[in-house]
């Protein structure tokens, strides 16, 4: 089984790694297929790198592999598109589509991205589904909640929303 949630922490941790200080994300579900598209302004790839995640062959400058050769191996599994841009110093953009099959699940979306709401970067993030958009920034939940973001009551309830926002552009079906 493969969970959405978990590659898009793995494309988050690289993007952080990174340096990145801000990070935009948008993940679309439709009936044939999930796709998400994240971009970033880190430290970026050179050419060599992203010859050698092409090949299958790419492992991080700590030699142990990562996210973006495991994005790359489901997307390939999937019989999906796994595009990557990159230019050192200016920042990455990926977009991973995956075709629908029933051992591929959505996950805990809202457990993902608030891990990262409390990170140093600006995280933009946009759901898309039937034509239906759901979006938030940490700037918006800083200038809603100000010095209260980082209580746990708070990320509970942050989590709670983007739950209930996700569950209204389904119209309540699982994905």
């Amino acid at each position: 089984m493969t969970d959405v949630s978990l590659l898009l922490v793995e494309v988050l941790q690289n993007s952080s790694s990174a340096k990145a200080k801000r990070i935009d994300v948008e993940l679309v579900c439709e009936q044939d297929y999930v796709k998400f598209i994240v971009t970033d302004d880190g430290t970026g790839i050179d050419n060599d790198k992203l010859l050698l995640l092409n090949d299958g062959k790419f492992l991080s400058s700590n030699g142990r592999g990562n996210g973006l050769k495991l994005l790359k191996e489901k997307t390939d599994l999937y019989s999906g598109e796994f595009l990557i841009s990159s230019k050192v110093g200016a920042g990455t953009k990926l977009s991973a589509c995956f075709k629908r099959v029933p051992n591929l699940i959505l996950g805990d979306i809202s457990a993902s991205l608030v891990a990262y709401i409390c990170s140093e970067f600006e995280l933009s993030f946009s759901y898309v589904a039937g034509g239906r958009v759901f979006s938030f920034s940490t700037g918006e939940l800083y200038a809603r909640y100000r010095d209260r973001l980082f209580y746990p009551e708070v990320l509970r309830q942050i989590r709670n929303e983007i739950l209930e926002n996700i569950d209204k552009i389904n119209g309540g079906l699982t994905i």
